[in-house]
């Protein structure tokens, strides 16, 4: 009976929650920064093409360019921000 309650008492205190992960900003920041590009799809036009441009200032600039169609250049100019909570 000993035998049996030291190993219930070994596994109550065995178990505990897994601890959390904390993020660090900085170097998610630093992790995110750079230009992305990508081709997606279009009904109307040929393709679309958008280019994102992360700085290191949080400042963001977005290229947005429809091909075949006419006036189809747009550029978007922003800021942005990696939180705790920001998944990758």
């Amino acid at each position: 009976m000993r035998t049996f309650l030291f190993f219930l008492l070994l596994l109550c205190f065995s178990c505990k929650a897994p601890q959390e992960k904390k993020t660090d900003v900085g170097m998610l920041t630093q992790q995110v920064i750079g230009n992305y590009e990508a081709s997606l799809p279009c009904e109307d036009c040929v393709s679309i093409e958008y280019q994102l441009e992360l700085e290191p200032d949080s400042s963001l600039i977005e290229h947005i360019t429809y091909l075949g169609l006419p006036n189809g250049n747009y550029e978007v100019h922003g800021t942005w921000h990696a939180g705790a909570d920001s998944v990758l």
